[in-house]
């Protein structure tokens, strides 16, 4: 009997480990990844870009822009009715990093994807900062990281051409890679020149690369900060 007793409190210890960990103990996914997603249940993370309580609608919905203020948004956290009131949208303010779960539906007005948000279970703030030599550590993860552009390049002879900005130290060495492909890179000027020797912290799912480095793609500028 005890032993029964004490595997399940155990089992409920090994559960609220798993919750206070979050987002993070489950797959993933940014805006720009989920134009297939619309009926499945995910979890979506992105950086609040803006909101709005629209008074004059029925049932006085709320809602959050993510990635991009609207109407450029790709992606936005609806709530609305008595939601409003039990919800933490007062804590989503611009450059928070937030996930949120559920399920992907398509709005019949603007077409815009979104994740009706009922429940604040559904909500986690995302506020992880890591280093660049610690992000390798964190591949799967939806964080910020924090470095110094040691080294920056254009890469126009590579398939989507790719700018490369690396964190703390320069090619091959860099612990972190930040990765702007062309299709983006208008919205962020000449980043090979202006963000060289600059701290910068970047927000976004970690992936890893072949040779060990910690990646993370660069497609919105709300998911840049320039250090002051």
């Amino acid at each position: 009997m005890k032993n029964t007793i004490f595997r399940g409190f155990a089992g409920v210890l090994v559960v609220l480990f798993l919750l206070t960990q979050g987002v993070f103990a489950q797959e993933l996914l940014q805006t720009h990844e989920i134009s297939d997603k619309v009926g499945q249940t995910q979890t979506v993370c992105g950086v609040v870009a803006g909101s709005y309580l629209a008074k004059n609608v029925d049932k006085t919905p709320y809602y959050i822009n993510i990635d991009a203020a609207w109407p450029e948004s790709p992606f936005l956290l609806v709530s609305g009715g008595q939601g409003v009131n039990r919800l933490p949208m007062e804590s989503l303010k611009v450059g928070q990093p937030v996930c949120a779960t559920g399920m992907i539906e398509s709005s019949p007005r603007s077409g815009k994807p979104y994740i009706l948000v009922m429940d604040a279970a559904q909500l986690k703030m995302v506020d992880l900062r890591v280093s660049a030599a610690e992000a390798a550590q964190h591949v799967g993860h939806f964080v910020t990281i924090t470095g110094k552009v040691a080294g920056a390049s254009y890469a126009e002879g590579l398939e989507k051409k790719p700018t490369f900005l690396n964190l703390d130290n320069p090619f091959p060495i860099d612990p972190a890679l930040i990765v702007i492909n062309q299709d983006r890179r208008p919205l962020f000027g000449e980043p090979e020149k202006s963000l060289l020797g600059k701290t910068i912290s970047v927000t976004g799912i970690v992936q890893k690369s072949e040779s060990g480095r910690a990646v993370i793609d660069l497609i919105w500028p709300s998911q840049l900060r320039v250090e002051p």
